[in-house]
């Protein structure tokens, strides 16, 4: 028995008395002089709008007759079948104004004019499932129209329309065909949102879009973190969500539901009863389940109208195959993968009927290897002319292997890694039908219009993300849907290539019989976390029933054994809401345990009110894993137990960096059993080198073992881009893309985890957050903090130039200011203007220096001045590093305690005349004692600033920093880039009280001929101390004493020695690598 929900559609006149609200006036909505083409007039009340039982609409299929008699070719897109007895709505039955959108053709298609009358007359909510190929975008589009109608004003920008669909190429497909439609013809503002147009105006461009095509990921990220979400959420008045079933796949499915169900909370809770769901999918056997779930309600009792059309109404019946072929269990997918190829031959010949073929393969380099394969035993040219047509069309390929497959074999290659010259060259000759033989990747699917006769999918299984992993629904559905040319076929096929194991499968899902589940439930408490914090959930009672307004509660009902529910079936229902329950309590008490959500008796109280705390707040922004989540709360704050409390060890960068290394959203990077002779030899096998300097082509911390899990292999490479390191392996490549997007969101979690938890700064993690602010750094730049390499920072300078800069010594932005256009040039072996265009980029770096002043007890005022302000301020955009570059100002004790942190950003300091003062409140007991001021550009190297200050009792307010008697100390600390100076601080303590003054030393270090050696007279060589902190490379200085030279490292090791300064092993936490 049908669904009482299920519109049956033998008569359409069954729908003409539908209540359609409040619309205005005609007038504003319809052209004027144009009113007698249209189906209704301006006289007619529009709140009373139904269609018109004109002679136009009894006369449908002999008005078809006549016109389509006159039309071109082109426009013979969806003939009337002669078995189905039913009229197609014109085009003219939309107002004059939109019928421009639809140009392409005279009337709707079966499908199209089946649903219209609830589509364009309803406001209802509709799931619609019909084959691929039927146009359902025109679906889409109509009930867009139908909204700009009931607004009257097209000028209006308080409206939104949500385009959702789970792939990138699909958005980017809408967005293009959308922008001319709707944009350039009627002013409407569409824009493309996805992660392949990350854009920090996001905010704004939402603000004033009224289409938005975007991915279920967005629009997940969008709706957390959007600081006008309710007013926006306010605005959107139709939500289209394509290939729905989607929803069933495990990567992807569960996002799809949650961000459905949030909408549905925060339209509904609100009274937002003007936002309408309308989803569209291929053949699915359980659209009732989605009907029921789409409701216009939060107890889905009004479900959505559905409409279910076979694979008869397709305008071109499909044939599909699917082939399965025996494959060894220790044969690889690699491996099976390249046996087909020696198959195609067989299959084409089949169910080609001597007709195009399209093959979709795995990998670009799949697509060649294939399509050569096929040209040693076959070929697809007529006669001499045809190849004499080939060889006239193809003198202008660059690709002289693909041009030889073509000419000498009918076969051609098309991917998005060719020449774009070449691409239209190809796709054009397998339009016009003059190549009979297609190889492609799965993405021609999306965004190419190439149709066949036969498509075949050879393998189910492509390379992505560095593995084999199974098509989706949604990729599988879209190949298959080229198959058939309206224009030319009546009939077409597909087939698809599988192992024999997976034959079943995907028969039953090409026939539309597999049913849909809900994945929610496997990534059900990091959904449940973002709903605490975006406050839609507030109680037990309100995260309950959120959870029974979701697509699992509807599938629990209909199939509780595949989530794992043995019911007994008298209690069904009483066993369903009871599992329900104790799943919402059991990941509750999860994240209140790692103080994800505040403590609250939620079990006896269950209106007891459920808050997120900063960690939830983190996790839910951040879109972080609960246990990479529950990861980084247990390693970087302090640990509760049932003696005392302990503290948790500070983190050096290296524990930093295998802490990340371990998160669980590198679960699907893998270490590949021929990718361990490239790491192990980055690692050195293991064997931590003898030397002080790190070899160039080794990584900085050595992993004391060889490389044995995933955590190792992430460890690795992540310092290998730090060191510049050159990796040539593809697969390496593509996982450390990966792995660098997924750490940077990490790597800013820990810095606001750190900063902002309640409790830190008066605990003694110093030296924990400057490490974790110069990963970040390190991350953001894919440089160490230290590296020669700074020059990559700069606009077309790859690796092998910076390699260059680094073998001419070149390795500050000090000494290019030395050095002459011509020098440079010289050097590096360029022409002119490169050598002026360095250094002008150079001196639009900013320039900083720090003041200090000792106030009262406990008061000290530190000021951040930019001593070339005059020059940054006459700079565009903020000259090399741009405004909205941010800096952190770090201030950390000898205690390891955390004293202020502050981030601004460079147009900030701008603003303020390039000057930024800090008042700071230091503990009373302080006083003698150092602290640490750095100043760290987040997305900058070579140009970072690292002081240390005593703090001392002054009664004069004006009193600065004056050297002690008794223990002399000499810092010298010169910007990188500011002229005729060091690129070092130097730090120098003498109990003597011979040591040389400041201005001698400084004058020596000027004067000397040589900048590694440094002049300072009459010091004893077992009670000097000296440390170096220097941004670009590490110098190597002597100190004369009595004419004898002093090797510097040897009084380096003794400091190293010396455990008795606390400072010293704090900086040297931070910036010691050896």
């Amino acid at each position: 028995m049908s669904s009482p929900y299920f519109k049956e559609t033998e008569n359409f006149d069954d729908y003409f008395s539908d209540d359609y609200g409040d619309y205005l006036d005609s007038d504003d909505i319809f052209e004027p002089n144009n009113t007698e083409l249209d189906t209704f007039n301006d006289y007619q009340s529009i709140q009373s709008l139904t269609l018109n039982k004109s002679p136009i609409r009894t006369s449908l299929n002999q008005q078809f007759s006549n016109f389509s008699n006159t039309l071109n070719q082109k426009h013979e897109f969806y003939p009337v079948n002669s078995n189905i007895d039913k009229p197609l709505i014109p085009v003219t039955e939309l107002p004059q104004k939109y019928r421009n959108i639809f140009s392409n053709f005279p009337y709707f298609n079966y499908v199209q004019s089946t649903v219209f009358n609830d589509v364009f007359y309803t406001n209802n909510n509709m799931v619609i499932s019909a084959p691929t190929s039927s146009g359902k975008t025109v679906i889409l589009e109509l009930a867009i129209i139908r909204l700009l109608i009931s607004l009257n004003s097209l000028s209006s920008k308080s409206f939104k329309v949500i385009y959702m669909a789970p792939i990138k190429a699909l958005c980017a497909e809408k967005y293009r065909e959308w922008s001319f439609k709707f944009e350039q013809m009627h002013k409407i503002k569409v824009i493309e949102l996805t992660g392949d147009t990350e854009n920090k105006n996001d905010g704004s461009l939402l603000e004033t879009a009224n289409i938005i095509c975007t991915t279920p990921e967005k629009w997940d990220l969008i709706t957390r973190k959007s600081k006008n979400r309710l007013s926006i959420m306010n605005d959107i008045k139709l939500f289209l969500i394509d290939e729905i079933h989607v929803l069933g796949e495990s990567s992807r499915g569960a996002c799809i539901e949650a961000v459905l169900s949030r909408m549905k909370k925060l339209a509904y809770s609100n009274q937002n009863q003007n936002l309408r769901f309308m989803a569209i999918s291929a053949t699915i056997p359980n659209i009732e389940d989605f009907a029921t779930w789409l409701s216009s309600d939060l107890n889905n009792k009004n479900p959505a109208i559905i409409y279910k059309l076979s694979e008869t109404h397709r305008p071109v019946k499909l044939d599909k195959v699917v082939l399965g072929y025996y494959c060894s269990p220790k044969t690889t997918d690699f491996c099976f993968d390249l046996s087909l190829n020696y198959k195609l031959e067989a299959v084409i010949k089949q169910y080609s009927e001597s007709k195009p073929t399209l093959i979709f393969c795995s990998t670009r380099k799949g697509t060649l290897q294939a399509a050569q394969t096929l040209a040693k035993t076959a070929r697809y040219i007529r006669n001499i002319d045809h190849k004499n047509q080939l060889l006239e069309n193809t003198k202008n390929l660059k690709d002289p292997k693909i041009r030889e497959l073509i000419v000498n074999n009918g076969i051609g290659v098309h991917h998005a890694g060719m020449d774009s010259n070449d691409r239209h060259i190809i796709e054009n000759l397998f339009l016009n039908s003059n190549l009979y033989v297609l190889f492609s990747t799965s993405t021609l699917a999306i965004g190419v219009n190439l149709p066949a006769h036969l498509v075949i999918i050879k393998s189910t299984k492509h390379y992505f993300s560095n593995k084999f992993v199974d098509y989706s629904t949604t990729q599988i559905l879209q190949m298959i849907g080229r198959a058939g040319r309206p224009q030319f076929d009546k009939t077409a096929t597909a087939v698809i290539m599988t192992k024999h194991t997976d034959k079943l499968n995907y028969e039953t899902l090409i026939e539309g019989n597999q049913l849909i589940e809900s994945q929610l439930h496997k990534s059900l408490i990091e959904h449940l976390n973002v709903e605490i914090c975006l406050k839609t959930i507030c109680n037990l009672n309100e995260a309950i029933n959120w959870l029974k307004s979701t697509f699992l509660y509807t599938r629990l009902k209909k199939n509780p054994f595949y989530y794992g529910i043995d019911l007994n079936l008298k209690n069904k229902q009483e066993f369903i809401d009871d599992y329900l329950s104790k799943l919402c309590i059991q990941n509750l008490n999860d994240l209140m345990s790692v103080n994800l959500i505040e403590p609250c008796d939620f079990l006896n109280d269950p209106l007891a009110e459920l808050k997120s705390t900063q960690n939830g707040n983190l996790m839910a922004k951040y879109c972080l894993l609960f246990e990479t989540m529950k990861s980084l709360i247990l390693n970087l704050s302090y640990l509760e137990s049932n003696d005392a409390q302990q503290l948790s060890p500070n983190k050096t960068l290296y524990e930093l960096i295998m802490l990340l290394s371990e998160s669980k959203e590198f679960e699907d990077i893998k270490l590949r059993s021929n990718e361990k002779s490239i790491l192990n030899a980055l690692n050195n096998n293991g064997k931590i080198p003898k030397v002080n300097k790190i070899d160039q082509k080794i990584i900085r911390h050595v992993i004391d073992s060889k490389i044995k899990n995933p955590a190792m292999k992430i460890c690795v490479l992540i310092q290998s881009q730090f060191g510049s390191i050159p990796i040539n392996d593809f697969s390496l490549n593509q996982d450390i893309y990966r792995i660098f997007k997924v750490a940077q969101k990490i790597s800013k979690c820990i810095l606001e985890f750190l900063n902002f938890n309640p409790s830190f700064k008066i605990k003694q993690n110093y030296e924990t957050f400057i490490n974790s602010v110069v990963l970040h750094k390190c991350l953001t730049t894919r440089l160490w903090f230290d590296s020669p390499h700074i020059f990559r920072q700069f606009n077309r300078i790859g690796l092998s130039l910076s390699q260059s800069f680094v073998s001419n010594s070149i390795t500050s932005f000090q000494r290019v200011l030395e050095l002459e256009e011509f020098e440079i040039e010289k050097k590096l072996n360029k022409n002119s203007p490169f050598g002026r265009l360095v250094i002008e980029t150079a001196k639009k770096l900013p320039v900083l220096k720090i003041n200090f002043e000792n106030l009262k007890l406990g008061q000290v005022l530190l000021k951040i001045v930019m001593d070339n302000f005059e020059v940054m301020s006459k700079c565009e955009q903020g000259g090399t590093l741009g405004l909205k570059s941010l800096i952190c100002f770090i201030v950390g004790d000898q205690m390891n305690n955390l004293v202020c942190s502050n981030t601004f950003t460079l147009e900030n300091l701008l603003k303020n005349n390039g000057i930024w003062s800090r008042k700071l409140l230091l503990n009373q007991n302080i006083n003698g004692s150092c602290i640490y001021v750095s100043i760290v550009y987040l997305n900058f190297v070579g140009i970072d600033l690292h002081e240390t200050f005593e703090v001392f009792e002054s009664n004069d307010t004006t009193h600065k920093k004056e050297i002690p008697k008794k223990k002399k100390e000499i810092q010298l600390k010169i910007n990188t880039i500011k002229p005729k100076n060091s690129l070092r601080q130097i730090k120098i303590s003498e109990k003597q009280d011979d040591v040389t003054s400041i201005s001698e030393l400084k004058r020596n270090i000027s004067d000397s001929d040589d900048e590694d050696q440094i002049n300072v007279p009459k010091i004893n060589q077992d009670k000097n101390k000296i440390e170096t902190i220097e941004s670009s490379r590490v110098f190597k200085f002597k100190l004369k004493k009595d004419k004898e030279n002093i090797p510097i490292s040897s009084i380096l090791k003794s400091t190293e020695n010396d455990s008795k300064s606390h400072s010293n092993s704090i900086l040297k936490g931070i910036y010691q690598f050896n």
